[in-house]
C-alpha cells in the first residue's frame, strides 16, 4: 500500500456493512452520504479523460481526485484493494426511494443545479465534444433566464443561481464577466458544428463591451443594473475576453453577417 503522505490527494472508500446496504434508502433516500462521510464504492463512477479524471458519487460529491494525470500508483492501490477498494462503473445508479435515479443529460452541479463552469468542459483536456447533445442542452439551459432555468440575464451569465444553489455565502451576486465570455467560447466551438450557436455566439461578444468601463476594462461580475462589481479590472475577464475573441475570430472568417 502507498505511504500514508497521499492521504492529501486520495481519500480511501469507507465501505459499508450488509446491513448498512439493505438500510441505504431508509438511511439516505435521496443518496446523501453515510454516517462514515462516504457513500459504499458502487455508487461511484470514473469522470474523466484520463487525463484528468475523478470518482464522482452518486450524491455529486468528490470523493477521490488526482490532478493532473490518473495514473498514479497510489490512486490505483487504493482502488484496487483488495479490503477496502473497489471497482468502478463509468456511469453509476444509485438506488432511490421511487426507483433509479435518472439523469437529464446535462452537466449540473448536482442533480438540480446548473453551475456555468461546465462550459469549460470542451476547453479542458477536450472532457466533452463540443457538439455533444449533454453538451448542447447544457448551453441551452445555461442561455434561458434565471427565472426560466438558466443563467443568462441582459446578455451576461451568472455562476449559478442563488435561488436554486446555497454557497454558504451571505448577499447576492452579479453575473461573472469569464462565464460570460466562457459562454462565448462555448457558443463559438458549438458553432463551428450548428450555425444557430455561431449566431448567439456573435451576439453575446457583441454585448459584452456594454458593461466595460472607460477604459474598456472588465470587473469581476457585473450587477443587474449594469454597474461593475468585485475587483476591477480583473485578470481571468480579461483571460477569457482574449480566449473568446480569439476563437470567435477564428471560426467566422469567411462569414458575412
Amino acid at each position: 500500500m502507498p505511504p500514508d503522505s497521499t492521504d492529501d490527494m486520495v481519500r480511501r472508500p469507507q465501505i459499508m456493512s450488509p446491513a448498512q446496504r439493505e438500510n441505504l434508502d431508509e438511511l439516505d433516500p435521496l443518496g446523501v452520504r453515510a454516517n462514515t462521510g462516504y457513500m459504499p464504492v458502487e455508487h461511484y463512477g470514473l469522470l474523466g479523460t484520463m487525463h484528468t479524471s475523478a470518482l464522482v458519487a452518486t450524491d455529486a460529491g468528490l470523493d477521490f481526485m488526482c490532478w493532473p494525470n490518473f495514473d498514479s500508483p497510489a490512486v490505483f492501490c487504493r482502488m484496487l484493494d483488495k479490503d477496502r477498494g473497489g471497482t468502478f462503473a463509468i456511469t453509476p445508479r444509485a438506488r432511490h426511494a421511487k426507483g433509479i435515479l435518472t439523469t437529464k443529460q446535462q452537466y449540473l452541479q448536482h442533480p438540480e443545479a446548473l453551475d456555468s463552469a461546465c462550459l469549460i468542459a470542451p476547453l479542458a483536456f477536450f472532457f466533452v465534444a463540443s457538439n455533444d447533445p449533454r453538451f448542447t442542452n447544457t448551453l441551452n439551459r445555461t442561455l434561458k433566464s434565471p427565472d426560466q432555468g438558466g443563467l443568462t440575464s441582459n446578455g451576461m451569465v451568472y455562476r449559478y443561481n442563488l435561488h436554486t444553489s446555497n454557497d454558504g455565502l451571505a448577499g447576492d451576486e452579479g453575473a461573472f464577466s469569464m462565464c460570460t465570455f466562457w459562454m462565448v467560447e462555448a457558443l463559438t466551438r458549438a458553432g463551428a458544428y450548428e450555425e444557430q450557436y455561431l449566431d448567439k455566439a456573435v451576439t453575446l461578444f457583441e454585448n459584452a463591451p456594454g458593461y466595460a468601463n472607460h477604459l474598456g476594462m472588465f470587473s469581476e461580475e457585473i450587477s443587474k443594473s449594469g454597474e461593475q462589481l468585485g475587483n476591477t479590472p480583473q485578470a481571468f475577464s480579461h483571460l477569457a475576453l482574449i480566449s473568446a475573441a480569439f476563437n470567435l475570430d477564428r471560426v467566422t472568417k469567411g462569414h458575412s453577417w
